[in-house]
């Protein structure tokens, strides 16, 4: 099942919901700017694990995803200190 993403004006992949709309939990940002999904507006782009630097290509779906335009590289999560 897939779930419906939104660019934030933040720069973060929505992530959570507040009061029934997309919100981002990572700095509680809740204006959406609009709806994304795949690499639409990624392409060609990477990403960078905050933690690890271990890269992959840019998606919306990476978790705590942040689209960084202005830096070589976007930013994620991969899991590498595990989830809770």
């Amino acid at each position: 099942m897939s779930r419906t993403i939104f660019m934030m004006a933040c720069g973060h992949a929505s992530n959570a919901t507040c009061k029934g709309g997309p919100a981002c939990a990572i700095c509680g940002c809740t204006t959406p700017l609009r709806q994304v999904s795949g690499k639409e507006g990624l392409e060609g782009r990477r990403a960078r694990c905050s933690d690890c630097s271990r890269e992959t290509d840019s998606r919306w779906e990476l978790p705590f995803f942040e689209h960084r335009p202005e830096q070589p590289f976007d930013r994620y999560y991969c899991g590498c200190r595990g989830w809770d």
